[in-house]
């Protein structure tokens, strides 16, 4: 089976599945995905693995011990209420829809000054909040992978409120044959291999797993 994979942001990601540009999905951005489905573009959700998306701010920051103390939402709250400085990605990707319900939890605006969407990839988000010692939502793997050429540090991680579930997502109205394929895909990654596969990568590397999965 040869698989061609399109990096892309949910939001993007979503639309290819729309347009019939994409046979299947791997998405995280549970409320969208299932209003795909209801909306008659998909056909099933397959919950696969998960991990946490965590709040990063900048280093040696007092705000940063306060902050770690709160609820994630709190957190939110708490920079809206300060005015301290916010970098979104701004793209309607998983992590951009997680960040707005954030905001709507915490019953704060986004709309304060030192909040800017930048409409840009994650890792060139935390770029951008590195240098601006701005706070930022991210999911734990970009963090890792690029926190040795960033200024930041987490701020609030392992909040039950900042689960991130990775899901597949099936098109609906695929010929026979490739609708044949997604399935059997969907089942490669739910097989006993792939998933003891899932809880070891990067452990070595990082010390720490970046995704969990359903036992």
């Amino acid at each position: 089976m040869k698989v061609n994979v399109v990096a892309k942001g949910t939001g993007e990601a979503l639309e290819l599945g729309k347009s019939k540009d994409a046979d299947i999905l791997f998405v995280h951005a549970k409320q969208k995905e299932e209003d795909f489905i209801k909306e008659g573009y998909g056909v099933d959700r397959t919950e696969i693995m998960y991990n946490y998306f965590i709040i990063v701010g900048p280093k040696d920051d007092p705000n940063n011990e306060k902050m770690s103390k709160l609820s994630a939402s709190e957190a939110f709250k708490y920079i809206s209420d300060n005015n301290l400085a916010f970098t979104s990605r701004g793209d309607e990707s998983g992590t951009h829809t997680k960040e707005k319900s954030l905001w709507e939890e915490s019953g704060a605006k986004n709309d304060f000054k030192n909040y800017n969407e930048v409409g840009k990839g994650m890792a060139a988000t935390l770029q951008m909040a590195s240098e601006m010692k701005a706070y930022c939502l991210t999911d734990i793997g970009t963090f890792l992978a690029t926190k040795d050429n960033l200024d930041l540090e987490v701020v609030k991680d392992a909040d039950d409120s900042l689960k991130n579930v990775y899901s597949i997502v099936t098109i609906s109205d695929l010929d026979k044959d490739k609708e044949e394929i997604t399935n059997k895909l969907v089942e490669y990654y739910k097989s006993e291999d792939v998933q003891n596969q899932i809880k070891e990568y990067c452990v070595k590397e990082y010390g720490e797993p970046l995704f969990f999965v359903f036992e």
